[in-house]
């Protein structure tokens, strides 16, 4: 999913989510090695999963007489397939129209694939919620901006932290920030920091730290 909005936008983000690429080129993408019969394999898989995707959303709205209702909605992310098994081995797909919109409208977090291949369990939620509260930075300074978040149970719950004591649930936080620190080039420091009688998260990046170079690769 990652590489299919990733080629969107490189593509030049066309109205009609139409995508076209052989299987060489997203081996190379997504695993950065010469393409196998594994790897094939493996994205075929993968393309098929997306195309099986139905999502159930629920929509609440309120009509002029100021009555509530709830609907229901499932929505695919993929309309179309075609993976071609001759020749050059190309795939074919076209994303649905409400996604398109979507990624249109930049109502999306931008999360680089390298970084989220190199991180796991509350890591990846933490670089994960990063992205999504990219708007939420502050500057700082005429270079630098940041970020900061009070750590409390709703925190905790977010991440799917779950350890009885507090101080075990910070430790796992605090190892996470580590790690998004260490992999995610656009973060100047990721950290748990005490400030008065609370902890906090804060996040420092570069002004303009939100653009991935990963987004300029095929």
């Amino acid at each position: 999913m990652a590489w299919v909005i990733t080629r969107w936008f490189v593509a030049g983000r066309p109205p009609d989510g139409r995508l076209s690429s052989s299987r060489a080129d997203i081996a190379r993408a997504l695993y950065g090695v010469a393409p196998g019969g594994r790897q094939h394999e493996l994205i075929d898989r993968a393309l098929q999963n997306l195309y099986d995707v139905n999502l159930d959303l629920s929509v609440l709205g309120a009509g002029e007489d100021g009555r509530r209702w709830r609907a229901r909605r499932q929505r695919r992310i993929l309309q179309e397939l075609d993976i071609r098994e001759e020749g050059e081995e190309t795939i074919s797909l076209r994303l649905a129209t409400w996604l398109v919109e979507q990624l249109d409208a930049n109502v999306v977090a931008s999360i680089a694939w390298q970084v989220m291949r190199d991180l796991t369990g509350i890591a990846k939620r933490l670089a994960i919620y990063l992205a999504a509260h990219d708007g939420d930075f502050e500057p700082i300074t005429s270079h630098t901006e940041r970020l900061v978040v009070i750590v409390d149970d709703h925190l905790f719950e977010q991440f799917g932290i779950t350890a009885k004591r507090e101080r075990e649930r910070r430790g796992s936080l605090a190892k996470a920030a580590q790690r998004v620190d260490a992999r995610d080039p656009r973060y100047r420091r990721v950290a748990l920091e005490r400030a008065g009688d609370k902890w906090v998260l804060r996040a420092d990046r570069s002004q303009g730290g939100q653009v991935i170079p990963a987004l300029a690769r095929p």
